[in-house]
């Protein structure tokens, strides 16, 4: 914002934010996380910035109203691909915004101004064959061009922000993290009894490393012909989910694992608030948001000693080593040991309260803020903490 002396008039900052990843009806994570920050930046950012959500369909509707100083504009493209690099990029150069923010990995390679680009984690490189290979260059390009382009880059977890510094070292003075929040609301919270199954909660596919967890599973039936508790997978299809479906389907797992698709975040918290627990077996996780669902219903959690999990799931969990036996010694204790049940509830409670989307959006913000007030495309992080 300019205070014009000779014409006593508020010139406005222009905030470009790519809105395109509202767009799908089912989201996941990157979407999510588009969705809720958006929905608290709309909170707190200042009447005297004016902010342009561009989408390739009205999305104002998914976020129920914008206020007075933000517009939603909708630019049409009848191509599947190259959205981002052409229909944004020639937007972005019309309406020469002071500041465009781009919430996922997609960054346009030629586009004016001062530039925010997220870079979630690069798992594609170090799971490449969980990818497919259009994927993987696809990814490969975008966090690129964020790396040599952007302002400032914003990661979710110190483990994805190690990660990316070993990969793209040049960021290491403007990377800054900013913790996500929980995708369930208190209030669709149902104070119930547990009943007899556990959850897995996030995409089906081979990356989530589901298999070891289906292991623990024939293996606890083959051991003890009475155990009966249910496991409930709960997320979109995704890259070798059809090796998991198969398994479902067949053998000595058939009618004790279902898979119930993606679900609306109401039916996520009506099953959660009634598991026994949360399990997240994934390898390399760059966050892993199902923990602070699972929070959100008072629900107990196991998730891998790996990737961000240990960062936020602390003391108020269980963390497993990647091998069968330690994931049938945790369904065990997650299952059946009430005392550790109540003790990881009550640290969770605690746990919980540094994990949300104000904060996110608040720590978001001051990085636009610097960047706006900086007379270079550049900040440092050492900025940010001085501020």
């Amino acid at each position: 914002m300019i205070w014009n002396l000779d014409f006593d008039i508020w010139i406005f900052m222009l905030i470009a934010i790519d809105a395109s990843r509202l767009e799908p009806l089912q989201r996941t994570g990157v979407e999510y996380y588009s969705y809720f920050l958006i929905q608290q930046l709309k909170l707190i950012i200042p009447a005297q910035y004016r902010v342009v959500l561009y989408s390739r369909a009205d999305v104002t509707s998914a976020l129920t109203g914008l206020p007075a100083h933000w517009q939603n504009k909708v630019l049409k493209w009848p191509f599947k691909y190259l959205w981002s690099q052409i229909r944004l990029a020639a937007a972005l150069w019309h309406d020469k915004p002071d500041l465009c923010f781009i919430p996922s990995h997609v960054v346009p390679l030629v586009a004016p101004g001062k530039l925010v680009a997220t870079i979630h984690d690069i798992s594609w490189l170090q799971g490449p064959e969980s990818y497919r290979l259009r994927s993987r260059w696809y990814l490969r390009l975008g966090d690129w061009i964020a790396a040599r382009r952007a302002a400032a880059v914003l990661t979710i977890s110190e483990f994805s922000r190690r990660q990316i510094l070993a990969h793209y070292p040049s960021l290491k003075n403007k990377i800054f993290v900013t913790y996500l929040g929980p995708t369930v609301a208190e209030n669709m919270v149902n104070k119930v009894e547990r009943d007899d199954y556990v959850v897995i909660l996030g995409r089906v596919e081979r990356k989530k490393n589901i298999q070891i967890v289906l292991d623990a599973w024939e293996r606890l039936g083959q051991d003890n012909k009475d155990f009966s508790t249910q496991l409930y997978l709960i997320g979109k299809l995704g890259l070798g989910s059809k090796d998991i479906l198969k398994r479902l389907d067949d053998g000595s797992l058939k009618n004790k694992v279902r898979w119930l698709g993606w679900l609306e975040q109401a039916e996520v918290a009506k099953y959660l608030s009634r598991a026994k627990g949360l399990f997240l077996p994934g390898q390399g996780e760059g966050f892993g948001i199902p923990v602070l669902d699972a929070w959100q219903t008072d629900t107990p959690v196991a998730a891998a000693q790996s990737g961000a999990l240990p960062e936020v799931v602390g003391q108020a969990g269980l963390l497993v080593p990647n091998n069968v036996d330690a994931w049938v010694a945790a369904i065990k204790e997650l299952c059946y040991n009430d005392k550790l049940r109540k003790q990881l509830i009550e640290l969770s409670r605690a746990r919980r309260s540094q994990f949300s989307w104000d904060k996110c959006a608040g720590e978001t913000w001051q990085v636009f803020k610097l960047i706006l007030e900086s007379p270079e495309k550049n900040i440092t992080n050492s900025e940010l903490d001085d501020d």
